[in-house]
């Protein structure tokens, strides 16, 4: 399955992972890019018709072994944390893996990118953006929108981020009052089964 997310605005540095329980100083500007690909994400699983299946496989092509699809209300059940329902399109359980191809615009050209050192701290703000949040993003400080019941994922967690390539460039549209460390991203998302089975079958 391959697809595209989108994101424009702020992208902060995460220098580095809290310890020993503190709180993510980065976690409100994770919280608003979550909610952008939440938005994406929630739209895509009501229009793609592989994961708009949510009853059972026929009796008949099923094994003993073998489980009905995930689907939304499974994994928000499962991934029931914090107070908030999350759904990640991706998760261990059904052996798949991610891959992601970004396109990184932005304002300043390259002859004056001196944030530019520090992309791989930007980029985990992005990865981390993209996962179901951790504890110490203090979630549970906070409740849900009824619009984020379910609040949907790309993934479980970043051990199922098997590839990520990147692609940088000046952003010549500077509309939307786009500020000189934002960027404008295009984000294209590929889902493989790591062994394809009835759990995961969709995704080939």
């Amino acid at each position: 399955m391959k697809f595209r997310l989108t994101y424009e605005g702020p992208l902060p540095s995460t220098q580095r992972g809290p310890q020993n329980g503190q709180p993510d100083p980065r976690a409100a500007v994770k919280h608003k890019i979550r909610q952008r690909f939440h938005r994406q994400l929630k739209r895509l699983w009501g229009t793609n018709q592989n994961l708009i299946k949510s009853g059972p496989y026929e009796q008949s092509i099923l094994s003993a072994e073998a489980r009905p699809p995930q689907t939304i209300e499974s994994l928000s059940h499962k991934f029931n944390m914090f107070g908030w329902n999350f759904v990640p399109l991706v998760s261990a359980e059904i052996s798949v893996t991610c891959g992601l191809d970004v396109l990184l615009l932005r304002p300043t050209p390259r002859s004056r990118d001196s944030w530019f050192g520090d992309i791989d701290n930007r980029l985990k703000t992005l990865v981390d953006a993209l996962g179901v949040p951790s504890p110490n993003e203090k979630y549970i400080d906070h409740a849900p929108e009824d619009a984020e019941k379910p609040f949907f994922c790309l993934f479980e967690n970043d051990k199922l981020l098997t590839r990520l390539a990147l692609e940088t460039d000046e952003m010549l549209d500077l509309g939307n009052g786009l500020k000189e460390f934002d960027v404008r991203l295009i984000i294209t998302v590929e889902i493989r089964p790591l062994v394809v089975s009835f759990d995961n079958m969709h995704f080939t």
